[in-house]
């Protein structure tokens, strides 16, 4: 994974997505776990489970925000925007 995420960041083409997978399948939980083995110093603290139907919703907003807006945008600039969305609401 980190040399397919190596050689994206280096030879990878811009505005496009790459898949990167390996062999064995690990949550993020388990990554999270791996790397704070290896580097302790991190002190990175365990991501919380999100539900699937949560992840969904989310995917489904991403692919609404860059029809609309005619551009691809990060996970965490879609959901700042409809969080802040909610908030002016409440």
């Amino acid at each position: 994974m980190a040399l397919g995420t190596y050689k994206a960041m280096n030879k990878g083409r811009n505005r496009k997505r790459y898949i990167l997978s390996n062999e064995e399948h690990t949550t993020l939980q388990e990554s999270v776990k791996i790397v704070s083995d290896l580097y302790p110093e991190l002190n990175l603290k365990m991501p919380k489970k999100v539900p699937k139907s949560l992840l969904y919703s989310v995917a489904g907003l991403m692919e609404f925000n860059s029809k609309t807006h005619r551009k691809r945008t990060s996970i965490a600039e879609t959901l700042s925007r409809y969080v802040l969305w909610f908030k002016a609401r409440l």
